[in-house]
């Protein structure tokens, strides 16, 4: 029995499952994160999630300093977006994500109400993949 095991480990079937592509696609204004006047980059933070729940529940603040809310399937990655910037990118996510979870760091300042600045999208690629602007001051699923 150990000799069957074996050789269905050395022909691939390790049982690990494969990578998910997530795939997104965004706009950004050309104003994006004023400053002074200023456009300025926006940094998404794409967060690979099993549930919504704590994502939803956590402050944009706390997601931008690291939380790892229940239902999160791994550690965010960051994408820097630049005004007027127009791309659809794919990342590899765990097998076991659903959906993805966004958050844009634009600028606040002090007493600044955090906006929409957090979405929640399918993890998936294909025809309908989603598809989000980034306003001046918002992000906005398209």
């Amino acid at each position: 029995m150990a000799l069957a095991t074996g050789v269905a480990l050395a022909c691939g079937g390790s049982g690990v499952p494969e990578p998910l592509e997530a795939c997104l696609s965004y706009t950004a204004s050309s104003n994006l994160n004023l400053y002074d006047g200023q456009p300025h980059v926006v940094t998404l933070y794409l967060y690979p999630l099993v549930g919504t729940l704590g994502f939803e529940q956590a402050s944009v603040t706390d997601l931008l300093e690291g939380a790892s809310p229940p239902g999160v399937a791994g550690p965010p990655v960051a994408i820097t977006v630049g005004p007027g910037e127009e791309r659809a990118m794919e990342e590899a996510f765990p097998a076991t994500a659903i959906y993805m979870g966004i958050v844009a760091d634009y600028y606040r300042g002090p007493g600044d109400a955090e906006g929409t600045r957090r979405a929640i999208v399918p993890a998936k690629c294909g025809w309908f993949a989603p598809a989000i602007t980034l306003s001046p001051t918002d992000l906005l699923v398209n």
